[in-house]
């Protein structure tokens, strides 16, 4: 096992991505799994005690082209506290997509086999434009409960956004990717070709800031004295966020 560790790690001009996710995943004190079928790596570990999923492979969502980054953080946040952030050429096409649906298919209510942020989008009230400047052009955000969201943005997570969008990096240039809550966790999803650059601290770095922004807005609710029956009266959403990787042989960081 060991010896396979090293022989991806030194890598070599046939696996560039398996030595950048190798030494990322040393760097962070986290295993890494090889993905059973197909080109991918999973990667497990913690954040703040909270354990992490990270998984780079084949898309679960048709939106998304080549590869996909996408990482799971489990952070027990409130069931009801759903919210969405996602880079708007993204909304919009998809919105273009599904009124092409309907109106093709004639139908008169929403499909449930879309994925959650599909059918967030038609189902729940975007923050207005004026309430978080420096992302209005790059993102849209929206949620069951509208206040949410923006406090969300309004804080560190909102700053390392903008910045993640107007800096070369991750996010640079409109790539198709969402933020999400749901079900007490935290979802991020990413267009990702390649694991080359810094793409990998960039988003790490992102869901850092997006993980801790989420809970300090919970503490601040519920320290003011938040309806918590208001607050969680939206139930888990019937689709599925997240379909994981079938790992293969496990392949440990080398404590030494």
């Amino acid at each position: 096992m060991l010896n396979a560790f090293k022989r991806l790690l030194a890598g070599g001009e046939d696996d560039p991505d398996g030595r950048e996710v190798m030494a990322w995943a040393k760097r962070h004190n986290c295993i890494v799994r090889r993905a059973r079928e197909g080109k991918g790596y999973i990667v497990e570990g913690s954040l703040d005690g909270h354990p992490l999923r990270l998984e780079w492979g084949a898309p679960q969502r048709a939106y998304l082209q080549g590869q996909e980054l996408r990482l799971r953080i489990e952070l027990g946040l409130p069931p009801g506290l759903e919210m969405l952030v996602m880079s708007k050429a993204l909304a919009e096409r998809l919105e273009q997509e599904a009124f092409s649906r309907y109106t093709e298919q004639m139908q008169t209510h929403l499909d449930l086999n879309l994925p959650e942020e599909s059918r967030w989008l038609a189902m729940f009230p975007r923050v207005e434009p004026g309430a978080v400047p420096a992302l209005r052009d790059d993102f849209v955000a929206l949620s069951a409960l509208p206040g949410q969201v923006r406090g969300w943005l309004l804080g560190a997570f909102g700053a390392r956004l903008a910045q993640a969008a107007e800096a070369p990096g991750a996010l640079a240039g409109g790539v198709p990717a969402m933020l999400m809550t749901l079900r007490g966790r935290l979802y991020v999803r990413v267009q990702a070709p390649s694991l080359q650059g810094p793409l990998l601290e960039d988003m790490y770095a992102l869901t850092t800031v997006a993980a801790r922004s989420a809970q300090e807005l919970v503490g601040l609710e519920e320290g003011e004295g938040a309806d918590s029956a208001d607050a969680n009266r939206f139930g888990a959403s019937s689709g599925t966020a997240w379909v994981s990787l079938a790992p293969g042989s496990t392949l440990q960081p080398d404590d030494k």
